[in-house]
């Protein structure tokens, strides 16, 4: 690998609008339901400790109280971590039920078949779960695009997008690993979402790099 790039999914390889208008109100609309039908299974009782403690208690949270926390989160598009885990699997089970399926610009794949020419690393960074980028991919237009991509992070094994120590953490994986470094010029004209991505929007260089999708004076 000469190098990597790091894209987020909305906004940039993918629409904002299919996360907003279709994503998000499919998981919203069970969230209470899927929690009941799922409450013995041990990562949902250990995602609802987490919605617990976010109210202020270290034990598991009263699960009517959950399910409007999480709604609240959902309408206020949260950063949340238990918000996004519980969305993944709820996603998952959408996909495989051929329910949903993932966005996925058509210059994306062609972003991403040149990247995968020059040996140059892709990396995603998405404040949904890594579950969830993974179903995002499998399931796209164009068929199984997950084995054009290198890494997913997220803001549990990354950290917060407003971070700088996520991006060190991102780093950390997209070192070249040979002595000679390439250029991977971005594909991609720079445009994202200046509330989440901004941080990262830096200009393509021969490591970890953020393609967006915002001209620069809108940001």
């Amino acid at each position: 690998m000469t190098g990597a790039v790091v894209l987020d999914i909305e906004g940039t390889t993918s629409s904002a609008a299919h996360v907003h208008e279709v994503l998000f109100p499919y998981a919203r609309a069970r969230l209470a339901g899927w929690i009941a039908a799922h409450r013995a299974d041990p990562e949902v009782q250990r995602t609802l400790t987490e919605v617990g403690r976010y109210l202020g208690s270290d034990t598991v949270a009263d699960e009517t109280a959950a399910v409007r926390t999480l709604q609240k989160w959902s309408d206020e598009d949260r950063k949340a971590g238990p918000l996004k885990k519980l969305q993944g699997m709820i996603w998952s089970e959408g996909y495989q039920r051929n329910e949903l399926t993932g966005h996925v610009y058509p210059d994306t794949v062609e972003a991403l078949d040149a990247w995968r020419e020059r040996s140059t690393g892709i990396h995603i960074y998405s404040s949904g779960s890594v579950q969830a980028q993974q179903q995002w991919f499998r399931h796209s237009p164009y068929g199984d695009l997950r084995g054009r991509l290198t890494h997913y992070f997220d803001t549990s094994n990354a950290g917060p997008k407003t971070a700088a120590a996520s991006y060190r953490t991102i780093a950390a994986h997209s070192r070249p690993t040979g002595s000679s470094r390439k250029e991977s010029p971005c594909p991609f004209p720079p445009r994202t979402s200046p509330s989440s991505a901004d941080p990262a929007c830096t200009p393509c260089s021969t490591t970890a790099t953020t393609c967006c999708r915002t001209p620069p004076s809108a940001r």
